[in-house]
């Protein structure tokens, strides 16, 4: 009972969670591309704490447990705590484009596993340091 009310709630909620990633990959092209204001890496972790907070109350754990790495290498990114930040860049990139992939595999009937998410969860607290 309690996982079809999560993919209902998924279903109702996945195309603003679509969007908030969306500005939240066009907020770290921005920065990238202006090197590296301030200003456009707050947008983008302030979009990523959007969608963090949206799958906790979803109680999506595995989910939950990507997006939460993503903002905190975002945070590290903005307080200039990430040795390689090309790299991190790409990483974090890399993860806001995956993230709907492993939403629509729930929306799918697939289980919320942290084990699918867990090897880019970890690249990117390995990216934190």
């Amino acid at each position: 009972m309690t996982e079809a009310r999560e993919h209902f709630a998924l279903d109702w909620i996945k195309r603003e969670i679509d969007e908030t990633l969306k500005a939240a990959r066009q907020a770290l092209e921005a920065y990238a591309e202006s090197d590296r204001d301030e200003t456009k890496m707050r947008a983008c972790l302030t979009y990523l704490h959007q969608v963090h907070g949206t799958l906790l109350m979803l109680e999506l754990t595995g989910v939950t447990l990507l997006s939460d790495e993503m903002e905190q290498l975002a945070q590290s990114m903005l307080s200039h705590s990430v040795a390689d930040v090309e790299a991190a860049q790409q990483l974090l990139m890399q993860s806001i484009l995956q993230l709907p992939a492993f939403l629509e595999e729930i929306q799918k009937g697939l289980p919320d596993s942290r084990r699918a998410v867990l090897p880019l969860a970890n690249e990117l607290r390995a990216a934190r340091g």
